[in-house]
């Protein structure tokens, strides 16, 4: 018995989702960039603790909306895809014979050992051996390819038609294969359709163990990705690396223009940073210079005829 198709779950996809390079850079820089602001505005005065995970955590809002997105909306096509096929699976019905009484049932309620009716445009829905029936001949394209309708005949009859025509091949003395569609077949291969003819069939192999099984197992491996979206992927890789590589390369262009700044300045030693308050009164003096003592103010003030009063004392 083949069970329904179910759905992937959102929490599934939202994990394939970050599974991507550039959201694992995203999310490891947002990380430093809150450890780093929070240990930086921790020491700083005044004390900026309060605003220093902000940008950090907006890198990481920004990729939680993009994953959650679109995890969300393949969710949702994926619901309705599964909705749509089990809908279509469920009408599907054949009529088997248990008990000696006809039955109508699902296709996937059949069993090994089975007896199914065949009727006029069908579709076998497991593979199985033709028992009884008359002029019985099926249409195997959707399996092979091939567009001759294929006839199906009981085992007995088969090997009677071979024997005959072994028999008449060596009465006339002429050696030849026997041609292509010449004689029936007992198999009845799931995924096919019956085109014309009558009677019934013994399951052999049912669910995944059957044709139709083995290719829709096939069909259902959802991690297989087309070329389009595998050439897509590779350039993300690719864009994700060069930027990773303009971002170490903007790291230590600003790290060198640090330290030198910091050693023309004096901010700085070989040996640590000179504390934060110093660097603080610096900047503040640069803004606001002090002004001119009081002294030099009142001498800067005086006349010169006090000037030339007090020489002549």
């Amino acid at each position: 018995m083949r069970e329904d198709m179910e759905a992937e779950s959102c929490c599934s996809m939202l994990l394939a989702a970050l599974d991507d390079l550039m959201l694992k850079l995203l999310i490891v820089c947002s990380i430093v960039s809150i450890t780093a602001e929070m240990l930086l505005a921790w020491q700083s005065e005044p004390c900026e603790l309060p605003i220093a995970w902000i940008d950090g955590f907006a890198i990481m809002v920004a990729v939680i909306l993009v994953s959650g997105v679109g995890s969300t909306v393949d969710y949702r096509k994926e619901v309705r895809f599964v909705e749509k096929r089990n809908e279509s699976n469920a009408v599907k019905r054949i009529t088997v014979v248990r008990d000696g009484q006809p039955k109508s049932i699902h296709p996937k309620y059949l069993h090994v050992g089975d007896v199914v009716q065949i009727t006029y445009g069908m579709s076998i829905p497991v593979d199985g051996l033709v028992l009884t029936g008359s002029q019985i001949s099926a249409d195997e394209s959707a399996m092979t390819g091939e567009s001759d309708e294929i006839r199906k005949a009981p085992q007995g009859e088969c090997v009677e038609r071979l024997e005959e025509s072994l028999r008449q091949a060596r009465d006339t003395q002429k050696v030849r294969g026997v041609r292509k569609h010449e004689l029936p077949s007992p198999i009845l291969q799931s995924g096919t359709s019956i085109a014309q003819g009558e009677g019934t069939f013994l399951t052999l192999m049912v669910g995944d163990d059957s044709c139709l099984g083995q290719i829709l197992a096939q069909m259902e491996k959802r991690d297989e990705k087309t070329p389009l979206q595998e050439k897509l992927e590779e350039m993300a890789e690719d864009i994700g690396k060069l930027g990773t590589i303009f971002a170490i390369l903007t790291f230590h262009v600003l790290m060198i223009r640090f330290i030198f700044e910091g050693l023309w300045y004096r901010e700085i030693n070989l040996f640590g940073t000179v504390p934060m308050s110093a660097t603080i009164k610096k900047h503040e003096l640069l803004k606001h210079p002090k002004p001119a003592s009081t002294g030099r103010l009142l001498k800067s003030s005086a006349s010169p005829t006090e000037t030339c009063s007090q020489g002549s004392l």
